[in-house]
């Protein structure tokens, strides 16, 4: 049991403002400070108890028994918490906030009042009913559920999206009316669905088992010079340097996070400028606007691009600086993108195409001319232009946007924007990025630029033919009525009659 060790504090009740012991285990235990739970908390009072610091649970076997004929406030929940009465009478608790994501099993005789404005997914097990809350990205996680009885779904009463297919775990979910829920599927989950009275948007897509995936028309994922490292006051100490965050009127991009909210952040940066900081001289921190891409607005299709600049600038999206401490400036110890075998993007040549479409730590895409008439590398790759395979060491660029795919197995990718160092950068443009630590396959890689192609208006030079994927994602259908949209190589199993649009 994870509980703050000053066990001298005491429970401050509701009556009468009287400050008197309670119970945990036979012992004392602590109302004021945090509490987190990875067993049972059993309390025994006869006063209803009040908890004025956060108590959250670790896991599912996290648990809290409380006395009944009594109201026990919570002043904020959070994680995984069942429920219980250590009495024949009903236990009622009030809470007054919940974290994003909470998950709380309300067990026979409790019950539970929520703060207003929250409103929890409910969900009926052996033991009670389970009340889920959404996370920061409204997505609700059941995984560890097992439902009560086999027909029984969860209506969702909000538009909700599930990235992750383990979150939907084994409970069947239904769109409730008037709303949509999207649900990424694979090969290894098999979430179960109901055709409620909303929209159940089922999609097998490939892009979220990337490494890395970087997208510069997304405004969340990247941070404008001067505003990615919080305190400047050392900037100004250093020389009273005032920076120059754009070119040319477009944006000078400090910093890149992936697209994905639930991925780890990853900061993409060149650490070597902000050295001098940390010793207190200005360094190489004036050449900050020199060494960042800058993000160009209404680019390709009204969305935002980046650009590395001419042949022979210092600009690049650096991947071999890895996740920086912003408030320390300290480098990360293993820094490197490993493992990468596979890259996707959509990439401009309208600057020739650059010293190398991708910068791999040994160098090997370093081409031998710059131009766009150049061949795309100097050796034998597979490697797909708009869907088509051709061969890299005589194919040259089009000096326009173009969906590229290299295979780039026994190599480490360490960038974008140069050939594997500072000195060799520049002459690329980008749009979206997709880095994989595995080959895809004909499929998975067609479905992955079929994406990239209708977002970024490619479609028309697009010329990739959709192949059946030999092991398809997997999805179980249940219901006699609703609205089900398919995109991408699902296999339905189950018993349903309501309408389905591939």
């Amino acid at each position: 049991y994870e509980i703050d060790p000053d066990l001298s504090d005491l429970l401050q009740t509701d009556k009468d403002h009287e400050t008197r012991p309670w119970s945990a285990l036979g012992e004392y235990a602590v109302s004021t400070h945090p509490i987190v739970l990875s067993g049972t908390l059993t309390l025994e009072s006869t006063v209803g108890c009040t908890f004025s610091a956060r108590v959250s649970g670790s896991g599912m076997t996290s648990a809290v028994n409380l006395p009944g004929d009594l109201t026990h406030t919570f002043a904020e929940l959070g994680g995984t918490l069942r429920f219980g009465r250590t009495t024949n009478s009903t236990a009622t608790v009030v809470v007054n906030a919940v974290n994003d994501g909470t998950r709380l099993l309300q067990g026979t005789g409790v019950a539970l009042q929520f703060p207003a404005g929250k409103t929890p997914v409910e969900i009926p097990v052996p033991e009670g009913t389970w009340h889920v809350f959404p996370d920061a990205d409204g997505d609700y996680n059941f995984n560890g559920f097992e439902t009560a009885d086999l027909t029984a779904y969860s209506v969702l009463p909000v538009d909700t999206t599930f990235n992750d297919p383990a979150k939907l775990g084994t409970v069947k979910v239904a769109a409730g009316e008037g709303t949509t829920v999207s649900a990424r599927v694979d090969t290894v989950s098999a979430p179960q669905f109901v055709g409620g009275a909303g929209t159940l948007k089922l999609a097998e897509n490939v892009c979220y088992r990337a490494l890395l995936w970087i997208d510069p028309s997304d405004n969340s994922t990247f941070y404008k010079l001067n505003t990615a490292v919080p305190d400047y006051i050392r900037a100004k100490a250093a020389g009273s340097v005032v920076l120059t965050t754009t070119y040319s009127g477009n944006d000078l991009v400090e910093a890149f996070a992936d697209k994905r909210s639930f991925q780890t952040t990853r900061f993409l940066r060149h650490t070597r400028h902000y050295d001098g900081l940390k010793a207190g001289t200005k360094s190489d921190f004036e050449d900050l606007p020199h060494v960042f891409p800058y993000r160009v607005q209404n680019s390709l299709n009204g969305l935002a691009t980046f650009s590395c600049g001419p042949v022979g600038s210092s600009r690049r999206i650096q991947t071999s600086a890895g996740s920086l401490d912003t408030a320390n400036l300290t480098p990360p110890a293993n820094p490197a993108l490993t493992g990468t075998k596979f890259v996707t993007m959509v990439f401009g040549s309208q600057n020739g195409g650059g010293k190398a479409l991708v910068g791999l730590s040994d160098g090997a895409l370093l081409r031998s001319a710059f131009t766009k008439d150049d061949p795309i590398a100097p050796i034998v790759i597979d490697a797909w232009v708009d869907g088509v395979k051709v061969n890299p060491m005589t194919t040259g660029l089009s000096g326009g946007w173009q969906i590229i795919s290299l295979d780039v197995s026994g190599h480490n990718v360490n960038g974008f924007g140069w050939a594997k160092d500072h000195t060799n950068c520049g002459g690329q443009n980008y749009g979206e990025i997709l880095v994989f630590n595995e080959v895809l396959a004909d499929a998975e890689r067609v479905s992955v630029e079929t994406y990239l192609a209708n977002k970024w208006g490619l479609t028309a030079q697009y010329q990739g033919v959709a192949a059946v994927t030999e092991h398809p994602a997997k999805a179980f259908l249940y219901g006699s009525t609703g609205n089900v949209e398919i995109d991408g190589h699902i296999q339905l199993s189950g018993t349903y009659s309501g309408a389905i649009t591939v």
